[in-house]
């Protein structure tokens, strides 16, 4: 079997595709022949091998000397082989690998209308390291009978949510992968799916770090209000000195005693965040 069963992210398809109809010389450029098996880590017999079963394109004439020579996108492929053959994969599934990733673009639109494009899906998935930041990582998923889809962590999500996941699959980061080869010029991303404003990040912090009771975010007069409530407890009364000063900021609003003896000292903390008109 090879394909897929996710289709690509139609939007981020269509950006590409208008991206680079009309200027090809970055396309041109990540085609071209001009490295070296130099510059993989592999032997020339494991280079011949995978050439043999079809894994790598020779696209010298049999008349013609010389080295054979790899394009940013052959180096990138061959990088994924590497990963993939660590998984145990048989170079039988690799080749279905391939197939999916070297296959053409197809656009769908209406009344289930597809268009083939020029372009093949590991040119997009490349272009994806390279210029997606706010979409988060790039990632290669393949299944256990080899098929496999380039997939975004957004549609990772949906898939997830909708329950639409295979039970086990190999999950590639094709940034980390990219950036084995090219360095600090790939991203690395976090692959936040939303971002959190400043509210949202103090709220987690009170939450998280804080070790508080309890936390009330309130809004009044275009504000955020944060209010996190902590109790401390101790049986004597001269620790109240040595609670106060490990309090940064707040107040103590509560203190009960029972017969001479501190039981609960409450501090509460107000973190006032003003929004953005």
């Amino acid at each position: 079997m090879t394909g897929t069963r996710y289709f690509l992210p139609q939007d981020e398809i269509t950006q590409f595709i208008d991206a680079f109809s009309s200027n090809r010389q970055y396309l041109d450029y990540i085609r071209a022949k001009k490295f070296a098996v130099k510059s993989t880590d592999l032997t020339y017999r494991i280079i011949n091998t995978w050439t043999n079963f079809g894994l790598l394109n020779d696209n010298r004439k049999r008349y013609e000397q010389g080295w054979r020579k790899f394009s940013i996108l052959d180096l990138f492929w061959i990088k994924i082989i590497e990963k993939v053959r660590n998984f145990g994969l048989s170079l039988e599934k690799i080749k279905q690998i391939k197939n999916y990733l070297f296959s053409k673009i197809k656009l769908y639109g209406l009344q289930n209308q597809v268009i083939t494009t020029d372009f093949i899906i590991i040119e997009f998935a490349f272009f994806r390291t390279c210029s997606f930041s706010g979409g988060g990582n790039t990632y290669l998923m393949i299944e256990n009978d080899g098929c496999s889809t380039i997939i975004t962590p957004r549609d990772f999500v949906i898939n997830n949510g909708l329950n639409q996941l295979p039970d086990s699959y190999i999950f590639l980061n094709l940034n980390k992968i990219a950036k084995e080869i090219f360095g600090d010029k790939i991203q690395i991303h976090s692959d936040n799916l939303f971002q959190l404003d400043e509210t949202e990040i103090e709220f987690i912090k009170a939450k998280r770090l804080e070790n508080n009771d309890s936390i009330i975010l309130e809004q009044k007069n275009n504000s955020d209000i944060i209010k996190a409530q902590k109790s401390t407890y101790t049986k004597d009364a001269g620790g109240l000195h040595n609670i106060i000063n490990q309090i940064k900021t707040g107040e103590i609003v509560n203190g009960n005693f029972y017969n001479g003896t501190l039981e609960k000292v409450t501090t509460q903390t107000k973190k006032v965040i003003k929004k953005n008109s």
